[in-house]
C-alpha cells in the first residue's frame, strides 16, 4: 500500500528546509570571520547598564545622548564591555554618534579600570583608522581625556598619568607612512599643551615631511602650543637650510609664528644659524625672515653687518634691508661694523655699507652723528684717494639723513668750497636730497655766491637751484646774479638754476626779498 504522508510530517519537513537554508549561510558567515574572539564577542551578553548607554548614545535627541555621556562615571559599569560600546559608537555611520562617543570617551576615564583600555585599546587604535572622522574624533578624545586631567582639581575618578598615556599614543603615530595619519597626530598633539613638550624634537622634524599638509600641521602648532614649542627651535632653525626649498620655506613660517611669543630666542637660534649657512638661496630665505621679523633682531646687526661683505649684490640688498627693518634699536650692535664697511677695498660692499649707513641715518640720530664727524676730522692711515672718496660717501649719508643731518649743514656748505669738484657735486646732491630739511641751509648757501672763486660761486648757484621751492627768498639771488656774473661758466649753472627754481614755483614762494636783490 502507498503510504501518504501525513501533513504534520510535511509541515515538519519543510520547516527543516527553511532553517537549513537559514543556518547555512549564517555558519559560512561565521567561518569567514577574522577570528573566534568576534564570534564570542558577537554572543557576549552586555549589561543593562550599558545596552542603556548604547541606546542613549545613538540617539537622535541630543539631549538623550548628553544625559548618556554625563551618566558614565555614575554607572562605573565594567570596562570591556563600556570600552566596546564607545569603540561602537566611534565607528558608528552617523557623524553626530560618533562625536557623542568622542565626548563618552573622554567621560569613560573616570570608570573604573576604563582609562588605560580606553586610551590604548580604543582611542590609540583608531588614529589610524581609515575614516577620517573617525580618526579626528579618537585624537579630540585625547585632547579632551589631556584637558580633563590637567585642569587644577581634576576628578578623583581620573587615574594619574592617563594625561600622559594620551599624549604618548598621539606621539606614536607620527612616523606612520599614512601622511593623514600623522596630520591628526600632529593635530592633537597641538591641544595638549605641556604634555606635548617631550615630544618637541620629533613634532619639528615633521616640518620636512614630504606632505604639505603634514608641514602646515606644525606650523599652526607653533601658535597652539605656544612657548613650549620654543624648546624645537634650534630644530626649526636647522630645516632653513634643507635641501627642499619648500621645507626651508616653511621653517621660516614657523619660525614667524614662533616670533609673535618668543621673539629673542628666534632671534638668537637665527643669528647663530646664519654664518654657517652655506647655500644661497638658503642665506637669502634667512635675510628675508629676518627683514619680516624686524625689531627683534636689533641686537643682532653684527651678524647682518657682516653680509654686507658678500659677493652676491641680492644678498647685500637684503641685509641692508634687515638692518633698516631692525629699526632705531639696531644702531647700539651695528653701527661700528656698518661703519667700516664705508672703507672697504672691493667698491661694491663699499656702496652697501654707504647705502646701509644713509637708510639708517634717517630713523637713527647715532648714525648721523657718526659720520658728520667726518666732515671736521680728517680720516687717519688713508691715501689721499681714499679720503677723498670717504667724504663724498660723508655727504651721500648725510643727504638721506633728513632732520638728522640738521647739526651739520654748516659744515656741509663747506664742503661747496672744497678744491675738488667731487666733493662739491656730492655737497649739492645731499642738499638736494635733504629736501625741506635743508631749508636753514639756504642763506649759507647764497652766501657762497659771492664768493670769489668761480667755481664756489657755480657750485652755490647750482646748490640753489636744485634746492627748488626749498631754498626760499634766496631764489631771487640766482636771479640778480644773472645781471652781473662774468664768468661764463658760472653764468650758465645761474641759467640752469633760473629755470629749474622757475618749474619748482620758487619764485612765487620767495618773490619778496631783501633791498638790492632781484
Amino acid at each position: 500500500l502507498k503510504q501518504t504522508p501525513c501533513p504534520s510530517d510535511a509541515h515538519r519537513s519543510s520547516a527543516r528546509a527553511r532553517v537549513c537554508r537559514i543556518a547555512l549561510p549564517t555558519m559560512a558567515s561565521a567561518s569567514k570571520r577574522p577570528n573566534t574572539k568576534a564570534r564570542v564577542e558577537f554572543l557576549k551578553p552586555k549589561p543593562a547598564s550599558i545596552q542603556l548607554l548604547d541606546r542613549q548614545l545613538s540617539s537622535a535627541d541630543p539631549e538623550v545622548r548628553r544625559t548618556g555621556v554625563k551618566s558614565i562615571p555614575e554607572k562605573q559599569a565594567p570596562a570591556e564591555p563600556l570600552t566596546d560600546c564607545l569603540s561602537a559608537k566611534l565607528e558608528h555611520q552617523n557623524w553626530y554618534v560618533r562625536r557623542t562617543g568622542s565626548e563618552a570617551a573622554v567621560k569613560a576615564i573616570e570608570s573604573k579600570g576604563a582609562a588605560e583600555k580606553t586610551v590604548k585599546d580604543v582611542l590609540g587604535r583608531l588614529l589610524t583608522h581609515p575614516d577620517a572622522e573617525t580618526r579626528r574624533c579618537a585624537g579630540n578624545a585625547l585632547v579632551g581625556i589631556v584637558a580633563a586631567a590637567s585642569v587644577p582639581e581634576p576628578s578623583k575618578l581620573i587615574p594619574p598619568l592617563v594625561a600622559e598615556a594620551s599624549a604618548k599614543e598621539a606621539a606614536a603615530r607620527l612616523e606612520n607612512e599614512d601622511p593623514r595619519v600623522r596630520q591628526n597626530a600632529l593635530e592633537a598633539l597641538g591641544g595638549m599643551g605641556e604634555f606635548a613638550r617631550p615630544y618637541m624634537k620629533s613634532i619639528a622634524g615633521h616640518l620636512a615631511d614630504p606632505d604639505a599638509s603634514v608641514r602646515l600641521a606644525v606650523v599652526r602648532m607653533c601658535t597652539s602650543l605656544g612657548v613650549v614649542f620654543t624648546e624645537a627651535v634650534e630644530e626649526v632653525t636647522a630645516i632653513l637650510q634643507h635641501q627642499e626649498p619648500v621645507c626651508g620655506r616653511t621653517a621660516a613660517k614657523a619660525l614667524c609664528k614662533l616670533a609673535d611669543h618668543s621673539g629673542s630666542q628666534v632671534a638668537a637660534a637665527v643669528a647663530r644659524e646664519l654664518p654657517m649657512v652655506q647655500d644661497l638661496t638658503a642665506r637669502r630665505l634667512v635675510l628675508m625672515l629676518m627683514v619680516d621679523l624686524g625689531p627683534v633682531f636689533a641686537p643682532h646687526g653684527k651678524v647682518l653687518a657682516s653680509q654686507l661683505d658678500d659677493q652676491d649684490f641680492g644678498i647685500r640688498v637684503t641685509a641692508m634691508k634687515a638692518l633698516v627693518a631692525a629699526g632705531p634699536g639696531v644702531a647700539a650692535s651695528s653701527l661700528e661694523h656698518v661703519q667700516k664697511r664705508m672703507m672697504h677695498p672691493h667698491c661694491d660692499n663699499r656702496r652697501a655699507g654707504v647705502d646701509a649707513m644713509r637708510a639708517l641715518a634717517s630713523m637713527c640720530p647715532s648714525y648721523a652723528r657718526a659720520v658728520g664727524k667726518g666732515l671736521q676730522e680728517e680720516p687717519e692711515d688713508v691715501s689721499a684717494a681714499d679720503a677723498l672718496r670717504y667724504k663724498c660717501d660723508i655727504f651721500r649719508v648725510l643727504g638721506g639723513a633728513k632732520e638728522n643731518a640738521q647739526p651739520f649743514l654748516e659744515d656741509m656748505c663747506y664742503g661747496l668750497e672744497d678744491k675738488d669738484w667731487a666733493v662739491r657735486r656730492a655737497a649739492i646732491e645731499a642738499f638736494e636730497d635733504l629736501e625741506e630739511h635743508a631749508e636753514e641751509a639756504a642763506p649759507m648757501v647764497a652766501k657762497r655766491l659771492l664768493h670769489h672763486d668761480p667755481d664756489v660761486r657755480r657750485a652755490a648757484a647750482e646748490c640753489l637751484g636744485r634746492m627748488g621751492m626749498h631754498c626760499g627768498q634766496y631764489a631771487n639771488r640766482v636771479e640778480g646774479m644773472m645781471e652781473t656774473e662774468e664768468d661764463e661758466d658760472v653764468l650758465r649753472a645761474c641759467q640752469a638754476s633760473y629755470k629749474m627754481l622757475q618749474e619748482g614755483g620758487a619764485f612765487q614762494r620767495g618773490r619778496a626779498g631783501p633791498p638790492g636783490w632781484g
